[in-house]
């Protein structure tokens, strides 16, 4: 998942995969709380990171 992830937001948002990362690490009992610095995807982040339409490409 977290490979998915990293690959998937890698060119608008390259750090963001530390995050889940901490999520399940946190999850999972292995971890005390998120680092600071550890922000979600902006909306925008996230609708950059999904594929478009080749029409919409270019």
């Amino acid at each position: 998942m977290i490979g998915a992830v990293a690959d998937r937001t890698n060119e608008v948002a390259p750090g963001a995969w530390r995050r889940y990362a901490e999520v399940l690490m946190v999850g999972f009992g292995l971890a005390g709380s998120p680092p600071e610095g550890t922000s979600a995807l902006t909306d925008e982040q996230l609708l950059d990171s999904w594929p478009r339409p080749a029409r919409e490409q270019g």
